[in-house]
């Protein structure tokens, strides 16, 4: 009953993008924009626990939210990794499913990277498609993780990627693979990402928030 309720949710959103321009005649100001897209985050909830004093039912939410911020509609889905069990009344109230892993950090990653390929080969629109990934790779340890990555990108694929709050911006993954990063409790708190990451810049902080360019999927935009 969510999801069809979150579908029609969607549905009327991509139908005011289409036709509010028509409504509003002869307006000065240029109609913004929408790319459709399938979006689903892989959540490690033991790298990234919930922020302090955030509350997990507002999550879903936010995340749309700066989609919609980076212009995008989307059909948002949240699949979390945990080892503990008793997560997941929250999560499903929360209206996140939550896969329990009871072994170490590499069972849970390969877990995920299993799930991301089976959401890939299900979402073939590579450019329709968003994978937005709230996971650490294992340190000095040999994993598929990267590997994946480099070749969902390479196929197309959109990457998003959140790192800690404390996350050296020097240590960003390139922005060929990567399209956007947020820090995690700015994402939770649906704040914009962080911007020029694939550049030397020392001022960050002071750089108004800009658009990057997007490929509108067919039936997705307005003009």
């Amino acid at each position: 009953l969510g999801s069809r309720f979150r579908n029609q949710k969607v549905s009327s959103c991509l139908l005011l993008v289409c036709f509010i321009p028509s409504l509003m005649g002869s307006s000065t100001e240029k109609a913004r924009s929408y790319s459709w897209a399938s979006v689903r985050v892989f959540w490690d909830v033991e790298d990234f626990p919930v922020p302090e004093g955030r509350d997990l039912c507002d999550f879903y939410d936010q995340v749309n939210r700066v989609l919609q911020i980076e212009s995008y509609v989307t059909d948002l889905s949240i699949y979390a990794y945990t080892r503990d069990n008793a997560l997941k009344g929250p999560f499903a109230m929360a209206e996140i499913q939550l896969a329990c892993v009871r072994l170490e950090k590499r069972s849970r990653l390969n877990k995920m990277i299993i799930d991301m390929i089976a959401w890939a080969y299900q979402n073939a629109i590579a450019r329709e498609t968003i994978f937005i990934l709230v996971a650490k790779d294992i340190p000095e340890v040999e994993t598929d993780f990267d590997r994946v990555l480099k070749e969902l990108a390479g196929r197309g694929y959109h990457i998003f990627l959140v790192v800690p709050d404390d996350f050296p911006l020097a240590e960003a993954p390139s922005d060929e693979i990567i399209e956007l990063i947020w820090r995690w409790t700015e994402l939770f708190d649906g704040k914009f990402p962080i911007e020029d990451f694939g550049e030397d810049s020392e001022n960050d902080d002071d750089c108004p928030h800009e658009k990057r360019p997007r490929i509108d999927a067919p039936g997705g935009g307005s003009s």
